[in-house]
């Protein structure tokens, strides 16, 4: 019997499927994380492979090539892409909206350490922030950990120098006027406390002495 005949793209994309079936047996496909993207650029790869799941594949008109057992269609790979994209970004809207209950979208994106800190200590895993007077400690605080949750889901991109863009910060208040940011990630702690003492107001020049008179 005559065998069909594929186009060589078909091919190509057989051979694909061959070699890369079992990197997307077991778990989602890479790139489909939560902190692998933003929430937006979740969204757009999720409509993205929504359109792709529409356009005809050379491979669809051949199911007896592929083992259906292990592979799955054009169509549902997509399919299946766009769906775990829609789901980290609502994982990522959710955390967001949970940290930040109160505080309008607009607010969020403001870092609350970029005025009212008085100094900054170094402490193991990280850094105490000492708040100047007048500071509500504790509203610091929540919206602290609403700016971190907002930064992760702008997948810490755009604010390099924010110690709140660090992964998987703890935020807590330590004393009446101090919260301290910890990394439970040692390779991260030098770059928390760069960071966080970058938001400490600079050391008043030292006064020197005149110089004598002839």
């Amino acid at each position: 019997m005559r065998q069909p005949f594929l186009s060589s793209s078909a091919l190509v994309f057989t051979a694909a499927l061959v070699f890369t079936a079992p990197l997307f047996g077991c778990g989602g496909a890479p790139g489909t994380a939560p902190d692998d993207m933003s929430a937006a650029a979740h969204r757009r790869e999720a409509s993205r492979h929504a359109e792709d799941d529409q356009r005809p594949s050379d491979l669809d008109e051949w199911p007896d090539l592929l083992d259906p057992d292990l592979h799955l269609s054009a169509a549902d790979r997509h399919a299946a892409h766009a769906e775990a994209h829609r789901a980290a970004a609502e994982t990522l809207e959710r955390f967001e909206d949970s940290r930040c209950v109160g505080i309008p979208p607009t607010a969020r994106a403001v870092c609350p350490l970029m005025a009212g800190v008085e100094r900054v200590d170094l402490i193991v895993g990280g850094v105490r922030i000492h708040l100047t007077d007048g500071q509500d400690t504790e509203q610091v605080v929540t919206a602290a950990r609403c700016h971190a949750a907002f930064g992760r889901s702008q997948a810490r991109e755009g604010m390099p120098g924010c110690p709140l863009y660090l992964r998987d910060l703890e935020i807590e208040q330590s004393g009446p006027h101090t919260l301290d940011l910890r990394t439970p990630h040692e390779e991260d702690v030098r770059a928390l406390q760069r960071r966080a003492s970058g938001h400490a107001p600079a050391a008043p020049p030292s006064q020197s002495s005149p110089a004598p008179g002839p």
